[in-house]
Order: structure tokens, then C-alpha cells, then sequence
């Protein structure tokens, strides 16, 4: 498999995620500059998702891959009793 399907692939749960903040967004910016019949309401779902994987592959690079590591890099908690 290409190496940015794989990419795209572990950024699904933040591309998911920042769907919710894209779309409205997109809807918000293009409603000024598009004539919303079916070709423009096609143009506006179609550059949403796009742009919404756009932002996603940061949002995983950023904040989920140090999330996701975190918990693997923890100190161990000694389980000896203190001395005394």
C-alpha cells in the first residue's frame, strides 16, 4: 500500500474528529463566495472533506501521536515499601 494511504489511514480518528470543526467552517466561508444550487452545494461537500483530511493529518502529527505515546513512556512506579 502507498505509503500517504497508510498516513491517511492512522489519521482517521483526528480527521474524524476535526470534521466537526471543518465543516461548518468551510460551509461558513464558502457561503459568501458560492451561489449555492446543487453545484455549488456538491463544490462545498467535496472541499470539505478534502480540507478536512487536510487538517487532519496535522491534528494526528500534533496531538494525537504524543497522546497515543504517552502512557508507553511513563516512569514505573516502584511497588518496593519505603524503608522505615
Amino acid at each position: 500500500m502507498p505509503r500517504w494511504l497508510l498516513a491517511a489511514g492512522d489519521a482517521s480518528c483526528a480527521t474524524y474528529v476535526t470534521h466537526g470543526f471543518v465543516i461548518p467552517a468551510v460551509f461558513v466561508l464558502c457561503a459568501q463566495s458560492i451561489a449555492f444550487d446543487w453545484a455549488g452545494l456538491g463544490a462545498v461537500v467535496i472541499f470539505s472533506e478534502v480540507f478536512g483530511a487536510v487538517v487532519g493529518q496535522p491534528t494526528d502529527i500534533a496531538i494525537e501521536q504524543p497522546l497515543l505515546l504517552r502512557p508507553r513512556t511513563r516512569r514505573p512506579v516502584s511497588t518496593m515499601p519505603a524503608p522505615g
